[in-house]
């Protein structure tokens, strides 16, 4: 059985936790937390699933996120 802070595989996708996707982005859970936050006037900046109560994030939205901010010379 894998221990509750491993990463979900579904098919081609790797669900991430809070705690993953902040490492993996090199930030903190805060930050992430925020990226997917959504109030009546803020729809999330990443699309994320629940998992039971839990939020998971696609790496591949992760990436995408990232590519649109690629700022080039």
């Amino acid at each position: 059985m894998s221990p509750p802070h491993a990463s979900l595989q579904r098919g081609r996708r790797e669900l991430l936790s809070i705690e993953q996707a902040a490492a993996y982005l090199g930030r903190n859970p805060r930050f992430v937390r925020r990226l997917i936050a959504s109030t009546p006037d803020h729809r999330p900046e990443v699309a994320f699933y629940m998992v039971g109560r839990f939020p998971r994030i696609d790496r591949a939205d992760l990436d995408r996120w990232l590519d649109d901010r690629k700022v080039q010379p």
